[in-house]
């Protein structure tokens, strides 16, 4: 079975890695927008947006607690309006943004997880088994290479809770692109 995710996962990477945009494929335009590259068919599109680099601190926030009224809002927040779907192509059809889904999964676990500690829910429903799929596949697909120092092995953080500074895209430009495309009218309606 990881035999197969492994193979499908390296098919979906080379399959973006060597698309090609459907502009240049067609000589012409079929309404989209410039920064998007069209796989080959039957996959999603692509969206080529540059993003800065940003340094992040990787620590324990005070932010995004599990449970109350502050963490509700705080990862209601992460989502933008129209819950980041947007209609593109000849068809208008609707797209949502993966880092949107990732963000909205994460909530999603949260909620069940609380739903367990109180006892409203005995197992996991299916949009959380659903998230936890997609989210392994998605940190497989991006197999972040970067090495993290041990510190202790037996302790509950094995690598150090605070002070890793990583560079990272600015993620801002992605939720900029999408309020500019809400404007344009590109985004579904809630």
């Amino acid at each position: 079975m990881v035999l197969v995710n492994m193979s499908l996962a390296f098919l979906v990477a080379l399959s973006i890695i060597l698309a090609i945009p459907r502009a240049a494929a067609t000589g012409g335009s079929d309404s989209w927008p410039e920064d998007f590259v069209i796989p080959a068919e039957n996959m999603s599109p692509v969206w080529q947006l540059h993003l800065d680099p940003v340094l992040m601190e990787i620590h324990n926030s005070a932010r995004y607690a599990l449970n109350g009224s502050q963490a509700d809002a705080e990862w209601a927040a992460l989502i933008p309006l129209g819950g980041g779907i947007v209609n593109l192509g000849p068809d208008n059809e609707a797209f949502m943004l993966s880092i949107f889904h990732q963000l909205k999964c994460l909530d999603i676990i949260r909620k069940d997880y609380l739903a367990g500690m109180t006892g409203a829910r005995t197992i996991p429903s299916g949009a959380t088994q659903h998230c936890i799929n997609y989210l392994r596949q998605m940190v497989l697909c991006r197999s972040n290479k970067q090495l993290l120092r041990v510190v202790d092995i037996y302790s509950n953080h094995f690598i150090p809770p605070r002070g890793i500074v990583r560079t990272c895209r600015d993620w801002t430009g992605v939720y900029q692109r999408v309020a500019e495309m809400q404007e344009s009218g590109a985004a579904a309606q809630p």
